[in-house]
């Protein structure tokens, strides 16, 4: 059973938008998402790229990062659900994110798992967690 007090969290992670569940992984359960603040639309995705030298925009990211961990705070135990490595994936910056500025919320994460969430639905989602909570507790039942 997780070490820390408070709900175990599924956080599914991408670099517009954070879903995360803190009442269970149930299907149907609700979730509270957090979104990237970037004012700029996505059809200036070129001139932005020409403009700052590269696709990222990352005078934005700090914003995102801070409002998830500020969300993942009474979490006891967190499950990062992301798509992509490298550039694709926020979760190395929001690790590291956590790292140097919330660290005890970074030693709340629990695992990442990299899948290709666009093709997923979120019943399908929260199956991933429920089979990773089993195998990681050898118990169906979640308990906070």
């Amino acid at each position: 059973m997780p070490k820390n007090s408070g709900p175990f969290v599924v956080a599914v992670v991408t670099q517009q938008e954070t879903r995360m569940w803190f009442e269970g992984i149930d299907s149907g359960a609700e979730h509270e998402t957090v979104k990237e603040r970037n004012p700029f639309d996505r059809h200036n995705h070129i001139r932005m790229a020409q403009h700052n030298r590269g696709h990222d925009i990352d005078e934005y990211m700090p914003d995102y990062l801070e409002s998830i961990s500020q969300a993942l705070k009474p979490a006891g135990e967190v499950l990062l659900i992301t798509h992509g490595k490298g550039k694709g994936s926020a979760v190395p910056a929001l690790t590291d994110y956590f790292e140097k500025k919330h660290p005890l919320v970074a030693k709340k994460v629990a695992d990442v798992l990299d899948v290709d969430i666009t093709r997923m639905t979120e019943p399908q989602l929260l199956a991933l967690a429920r089979e990773w909570w089993e195998k990681k507790y050898g118990i169906h039942e979640i308990t906070s």
